[in-house]
Parts: C-alpha cells; sequence; structure tokens
C-alpha cells in the first residue's frame, strides 16, 4: 500500500514538472523488407531468440536478416487475420490467436500446425474462433480471452478449454472481451469491449467490474479496456479508449495518467510494456508512444522528472506511423514496436551519436518543436532577411481531405499510386479451386520483389465485395484472376481511376503493373492540374474578387499591398482568406486588390466550402 502511494505521488510530481524527449534512433521495416503486411497487432520471441510478428494478414518470423512469411494456404496458420501471438518458454511453440479461426499453436523445430476450434459437439473445445488475446497463466497454461463468447483457460496437457462467461460467472457484465491477464495472486483482470474492466477471484468466483463514471475522478478513465499490464513491481496499468491509467489494487482507484500529463484523452492506448530501464511505455492510436520514468522517484530530483514522447517525423528519430499498436523488447534489450500502417519501428539497446529535436503535439510541450517538418535552417548574423519554409501541419486531415476530394470518386478513394500503402490488390476468382490461391501468392511474391506493394484478399467474401471494397479503398491497381486465367497463363489488371481492364500474361505481370502505375500517376497528376487551372480565376479590382468569391468557387489570384488590415477586410466581407504566396510571382496589377494601393505581391485566396 505504501509502494503504491509513493509511486503516485511520484508520478504526480513527474507529469507537473516539465517534459522532455529523449532520442531513440528508429529504424523501420515493412513490406519492402518482406514483412507480409504493415498492420502489426503482436510480437513475441521464441526460446531460439528469433522475433516472431502478427499482421492483419500472416505471420512473419525475422531471423535477423530476413522475414520468413506463414500463411494460410501454406498451411502454417488456420487463418491470416491474427491479433495476438505468445511464444511459449518451455516448448518450441508459437501460440496464435485468429479471427474466426481459432487458436493455432505453431511446432516451429517440427513444421507442424494443430488448430483449436469451436465443435458443437463438445464442451471442452473452443467456446468460439473469434479469440483476441493469449497470455501465461500461473500454471504454464493459458489465458485466452474471445470477442463474443468470453473467458478460456486452456490445459496444454489435456487439451481441454474451460469457459468463463456470462453462464458460468453470472455477475460477469458482458462476453466481449478484449484481453485478459493473471495477477499470480488468484485473481485475473479481464478488458471488456464496452464494459469496463473486472476483476474475477479463481476462488471464490467473485466478480468485481469497474465502468467509467464521468463524475468519478478515481474511476476508469474509459470503457474500451484495450491491455492490461503488470509491471515488475506488481503495479496493474490499463489502456482504454480515453487514455490510460494506473490501479491501486488495495485502494481499487485509478489514477488517470492523461489528467496529470496532459495527453490527449481521445488518445486510445492499445499496448503498456515496461522496459528493462523500467521504463513504461504507452502504445497510442494517432498519438505514437508515451514513455514515463518509474525509476527517476528513487534517483532524481523533482525538477528532473519527465515524460517523453515519441511520434511521427521526417527523420531518424521518428515512428513510420502515428499508430502504435505493440511494443515488445527481446532478450537483447532491443525494442520493437508494430504500428498500424507503418510496418515495424526497431530500436537498439545503443545509444544515437547526435542529439535531435523533434515535434509534439502535447499542448505546452516546451522541448517541441513548432512543426513536424524543416525544410531549411537560416542565421541572421549577417543581418539579411531569410525566409523559412513550412507546411502548417505536415500531412493532416486536410491534406488528407484534399486527397480525396481532387481525386475521390462515388466509388470512395483513388490514391495515386506513389503513395498508395497497398499498389495492387490480388483477387483470386473461386479460391477454393485448387490451386488457385498458391498461385495468387505466387503472383504476390513476384510482384514484391519488383519492388510493389501488394495485398492478396483470401478472405471468404464473394469477388463483387472485394472488387468494391478494393474501389472503395482506392487501391490503384486489382488483379483478377481465376482457374481459367491460371490455365491460360494470364490475369487481369483493373485500374482504379479508369476502370480499364487488360489482359496479361501473368509472367508479364509486374512489367505491365509498372507501366500503368506510372501512367495512372502522371495522367492523375495532369487531370488535378487541369481541373486546378480551369478554377483559377483572376481579379484586379474589389468588385471583381467580391464576385469571383461569391460565385465561383476555387482560387482568385489577386494583388496585395502587405497590409494585415487588407487581409483581414477581405476576410470579414468575402470570407476568403490568403492560401499562398508563389515564389514565382505573376505581375496582375499595379494597385492592391482590396485598398487600391502600390502592390508587388500577387497571391492566392480561397474560400473554404
Amino acid at each position: 500500500m505504501q509502494m503504491m502511494k509513493s509511486l503516485l505521488t511520484s508520478l504526480v510530481l513527474i507529469f507537473s514538472s516539465f517534459l522532455y524527449s529523449q532520442n531513440y534512433y528508429v529504424k523501420q521495416l515493412g513490406i519492402e523488407q518482406g514483412l507480409s503486411n504493415n498492420s502489426v497487432v503482436n510480437i513475441t520471441q521464441d526460446k531460439d531468440g528469433f522475433l516472431w510478428f502478427a499482421t492483419e494478414e500472416g505471420l512473419n518470423k525475422f531471423d535477423g536478416n530476413r522475414f520468413i512469411n506463414y500463411y494460410k494456404h501454406t498451411n502454417h496458420i488456420s487463418g491470416n487475420e491474427l491479433n495476438s501471438i505468445y511464444a511459449d518458454p518451455t516448448e518450441p511453440i508459437i501460440w496464435i490467436a485468429t479471427q474466426r479461426a481459432g487458436m493455432n499453436a505453431y511446432n516451429y523445430e517440427k513444421d507442424e500446425l494443430t488448430v483449436f476450434t469451436h465443435d458443437d459437439s463438445n464442451p471442452n473445445s473452443l467456446i468460439t474462433n473469434d479469440v483476441t488475446h493469449i497470455s501465461p497463466a500461473s500454471d504454464g497454461n493459458l489465458w485466452l480471452s474471445t470477442y463474443h463468447r468470453g473467458i478460456e483457460y486452456f490445459n496444454k496437457n489435456t487439451g481441454e478449454f474451460t469457459h468463463y462467461n456470462t453462464t458460468t460467472l453470472p455477475n460477469l457484465p458482458s462476453n466481449n472481451v478484449w484481453t485478459v491477464v493473471e495477477d499470480g495472486n488468484g485473481k485475473i483482470y479481464i478488458g471488456h469491449v464496452e464494459h469496463g474492466m473486472s476483476i474475477v477471484s479463481l476462488k471464490t468466483k467473485r466478480v468485481k467490474n469497474f465502468k467509467y463514471n464521468p463524475d468519478n475522478k478515481n474511476g476508469i478513465p474509459g470503457n474500451h479496456v484495450h491491455c492490461i499490464y503488470k509491471d515488475s513491481t506488481d503495479n496493474i496499468w490499463i489502456g482504454t479508449e480515453r487514455g490510460a491509467a494506473l490501479f491501486d489494487t488495495q485502494t481499487e482507484q485509478f489514477f488517470s495518467i492523461n489528467q496529470i500529463a496532459n495527453i490527449p484523452s481521445t488518445s486510445t492506448v492499445f499496448d503498456i510494456r515496461q522496459m528493462d530501464n523500467k521504463k513504461i511505455w504507452m502504445a497510442t492510436e494517432l498519438n505514437g508512444i508515451f514513455i514515463v520514468d518509474i525509476k527517476q522517484q528513487l534517483f532524481l530530483p523533482q525538477n528532473q522528472f519527465n515524460l517523453e514522447h515519441l511520434t511521427v517525423g521526417s527523420n531518424n528519430y521518428s515512428l513510420s506511423n502515428p499508430t502504435a499498436r505493440c511494443l515488445f523488447q527481446d532478450s537483447f534489450k532491443n525494442i520493437w514496436i508494430g504500428t498500424y500502417g507503418g510496418g515495424i519501428n526497431f530500436i537498439g539497446h545503443t545509444p544515437p551519436f547526435f542529439k535531435s529535436h523533434s515535434y509534439s503535439p502535447i499542448k505546452d510541450y516546451k522541448n517541441s518543436l513548432s512543426n513536424r517538418i524543416v525544410l531549411s535552417l537560416c542565421t541572421d548574423k549577417d543581418n539579411k532577411l531569410k525566409y523559412v519554409h513550412q507546411t502548417s501541419w505536415g500531412m493532416t486531415t486536410r491534406l488528407i481531405g484534399a486527397l480525396i476530394m481532387v481525386h475521390g470518386d462515388d466509388s470512395g478513394l483513388v490514391l495515386p499510386p506513389k503513395i498508395a500503402p497497398v499498389q495492387v490488390d490480388v483477387i483470386p476468382i473461386m479460391q477454393n479451386k485448387d490451386g488457385v490461391l498458391n498461385k495468387a501468392y505466387e503472383v504476390k511474391e513476384a510482384l514484391v520483389k519488383a519492388g510493389l506493394r501488394v495485398k492478396v484478399d483470401d478472405t471468404d467474401k464473394k469477388p463483387g465485395w472485394k472488387f468494391s471494397e478494393q474501389e472503395m479503398r482506392g487501391i490503384p491497381v486489382r488483379v483478377e484472376m481465376g482457374p481459367r486465367d491460371i490455365e491460360a497463363g494470364q490475369a487481369i489488371i483493373v485500374r482504379r481511376d479508369t476502370r480499364e481492364k487488360t489482359t496479361v500474361a501473368i509472367e508479364s505481370l509486374a512489367e505491365e503493373i509498372k507501366n500503368i502505375l506510372d501512367k495512372m500517376q502522371t495522367e492523375m497528376l495532369e487531370r488535378a492540374r487541369t481541373h486546378r487551372e480551369a478554377h483559377t480565376y483572376v481579379a484586379t479590382n474589389y468588385d471583381e474578387f467580391k464576385d469571383v468569391v461569391a460565385n465561383k468557387p476555387g482560387f482568385v489570384k489577386a494583388m496585395w499591398c502587405g497590409d494585415q488590415a487588407c487581409e483581414d477586410k477581405i476576410k470579414e466581407e468575402t470570407t476568403a482568406t490568403s492560401r499562398c504566396m508563389p515564389f514565382e510571382q505573376e505581375h496582375l496589377s499595379d494597385v492592391c486588390v482590396c485598398c487600391g494601393r502600390p502592390a508587388k505581391k500577387m497571391v492566392y485566396w480561397g474560400k473554404a466550402y
């Protein structure tokens, strides 16, 4: 109890002082390096020291130099969409939780797969095939959480499952569960999808539930509990859709990290881990990683406590994606981060040689740059005016919105090939026919080797649904191939932007797709430029300016004297604002469009619609 109070007091001191960001040199690994998919949901390390990565499309083993991919069609896993993995500490087995395909036990020494699924005729079988999380039990067996049917205890010796759900535990508020953790003291902690956290006594079967209450400042911060973690001193940490909290097991109160640290309260925390240096790492949605140093309370004065923040940026000290899904520290003290869309981020245990300054979105973050992107540096020692060129925020919803408005259509996104996370969607037709799915993955491997970003849609959905989903997501090219196509040694390529279909020999797919993507990139750019020019107008006086803004959506080019009062007047009377002052200036007139005084600067003006 005293230790918990000491920790809580220290955390208050930590967060009430200044924030500081340490440098972590980040190496990024993704599909370009052989990873099966850039959405990584869980990480583990086997007893031989190899790293394993669960993704939304396959299982991956990393041997230090390359990724070895395991897919459903190779009979190494029962489903490609994975939720959780756990390396058995005593046996050469990777335990795998899948979406809708049960639990797998993959013996990597014997290359053998055992699949555990629900069997209506067997009451001791897995209760559902949708398994969300796997964690170790104190006796060496396993705990499983499921999305619809509660908690499972798995006996590895007997192969039987014991069910903990609203039927066997009537006081359990819900069977929808994200995670389960045993504390080693006869209790299990359950993180529900919408019903907070439950604690179950394994001896008495007593259930205690905690739900979010906005009026209780010491209550659980959210009802979606995505992760529960017990640190080295037996403190319980939880991650919710409204941030993280430390749970006091004695008082049953929650200490919200967000309230003290000013972390965005909308940040979903997907994973919490304590690293070897005793720091607590928290993986969040859209806000990167926050790091709490709980060891400092013993050695440092109050003004040196800190909270570190690791997020996206344009240097080698940044994450590849703002959403971090999972964290792991290997036996060599290296840190691995699984992101949602940005692959794997690797931080070695060796510190960097250079100091770096980065941007943080946290309000009042004193050691943060004002912007994510720095394109130039300048000095003023020579008393000459220097220009610093930058964007307003970097990659934001405004830029994404512009992308959608410029290129999107009634079917969804249309992504330019160079920025598309997935460039090619291989869609097997009649994939249950012998050889079809295997051929689809052979094509994928060949395209990946050619430098393309590729996925195979091997879901159970109908082909028409897959086509619609590919179009909605804006994937530039899809490849359709069925038994007849394979027999004929060909496939059909469909462009997303024009929906043009081309039949191509399979051995020529890579070359043809590259040509199509290059052509698509060029044509999309030209169409966008043509549209922009067609909706850009010129105004040389204020009446013309107001008429264009009111009646012709688009940009207006007009001269400006440089006086803030003129810009304020234009904004107040027309709602148009200055958007850009180009380096290559055009001489439209000699006077300001607003006041009529001499003007030398041409400005693009625009109105938000």
